[in-house]
């Protein structure tokens, strides 16, 4: 049964990659050289894709699967594809070390991801999932050393601004082929790793798409929510997100996203923009009819999220009020009298902060069948 040698073929693989992720448990020098071996095989495959040639020394068995033409080798070759794809994510999720290590991980995820979109045979949905590997958070927060230019800092935030783009128009293929359960699972994918504005559009197009009034409000709900962290996420790099901006605003997507966030009071407006945002997610999921019991972890979760914005905004309205430009002796006397009045009130913000991060607690401690990596972010937020 030839499909029954395929299923064993992938299967061995799967094996393998267990092993390796072993190794480099056990072994963490050793991540490097199996990322560049790992980055080999993908080229293999490619160069199999594209040009169907013999690489000397390769494995019968796996050259002449691979090499299958038709579905039966699309198949196989996309089942390889996806469990290295696997195999990354759990690298990255049991990922260590210090920025240059870390900065050397990013490197080779970034080549091999660009040697998977180096291949037409590959779909939008692989070369976007590829693409999203590099917003790991793993590989998203770690600290850059910079080089003899010192711009080595400033090349990352670009590349995440840069294939933030490609993602963008790797959904939006998606979305214009309507392949709508793919765009989902790409959705989802993007909100796990923290891709916000790219869940945003996909959730954003979907929305639409839906017949069920349960799955409309879910996504109505995932749309608000991702549009809420998005705001966040151009915040925190505002010198390089107007490509993306630009993008979204010539492709007319996500216009609330897209708006120009300039200016002394940008982030107040924002962040108040984002709790409106939190607020309808939160909202939709209470139209859905027995929201209480299918929804109860999502109403929890989003009602403590919505309280610590809140808790944000008050904070920084107070501190702006603190940092406010003074110019002659009367203006100095009035900031007195309101620095004074916001220094009384940080006290009973940080009480407020103290009582939701307990509240985080509880909320981790009362699903207790929830996954290690969900438990694992309620606690970070804690």
């Amino acid at each position: 049964n030839p499909f029954q040698v395929d299923y064993e073929l992938v299967a061995e693989f799967q094996k393998l990659f267990n092993l390796l992720l072993l190794l480099v448990g056990n072994h963490s020098d050793m991540r490097l050289l199996v990322l560049d071996k790992v980055k080999l095989f993908v080229e293999y495959i490619v160069n199999l894709t594209d040009g169907l040639r013999k690489t000397d020394g390769a494995h019968e068995l796996l050259l002449g699967v691979i090499n299958y033409k038709g579905k039966r080798g699309s198949v196989v070759r996309s089942e390889l594809i996806a469990s290295i794809h696997k195999f990354l994510i759990v690298l990255l999720e049991k990922l260590e070390g210090d920025g240059s290590v870390l900065s050397q991980v990013y490197e080779k995820v970034k080549l091999l991801t660009e040697c998977v979109r180096s291949c037409s045979f590959f779909d939008c949905h692989t070369q976007m999932i590829f693409t999203l590997l590099l917003h790991s958070p793993i590989l998203w927060g770690f600290p850059v050393s910079d080089g003899a230019d010192g711009n080595s800092c400033a090349s990352h935030v670009t590349d995440i601004v840069n294939y933030g783009i490609v993602s963008l128009e790797c959904s939006n293929q998606i979305l214009t082929e309507r392949n709508y359960w793919p765009a989902y699972r790409a959705g989802v994918y993007a909100a796990r790793l923290g891709a916000w504005v790219t869940s945003a559009l996909i959730f954003d197009q979907l929305k639409t798409n839906v017949q069920c009034d349960i799955n409309c409000c879910w996504l109505k709900s995932l749309t608000y929510l991702s549009h809420a962290e998005g705001k966040f996420q151009l915040l925190l790099m505002p010198s390089d997100s107007f490509k993306l901006v630009n993008w979204l605003r010539s492709n007319s997507y996500l216009p609330d996203l897209s708006k120009d966030a300039s200016g002394e009071f940008a982030h107040c407006v924002a962040l108040r923009e984002a709790y409106m945002n939190l607020q309808s997610s939160l909202g939709m999921l209470g139209n859905i009819i027995a929201s209480s019991e299918v929804f109860c972890f999502q109403r929890w979760f989003l009602v403590l999220k919505t309280r610590v914005l809140e808790t944000v905004i008050d904070l920084v309205e107070h501190l702006g009020l603190l940092n406010q430009d003074v110019r002659n002796k009367k203006q100095v006397e009035e900031k007195i009298l309101t620095g004074c009045n916001s220094l009384q009130q940080l006290p009973r913000i940080a009480i407020q902060l103290q009582k939701l991060a307990k509240e985080f607690d509880m909320l981790a401690m009362y699903f207790i069948d929830i996954d290690d990596s969900s438990s694992s972010i309620i606690t970070t937020l804690s």
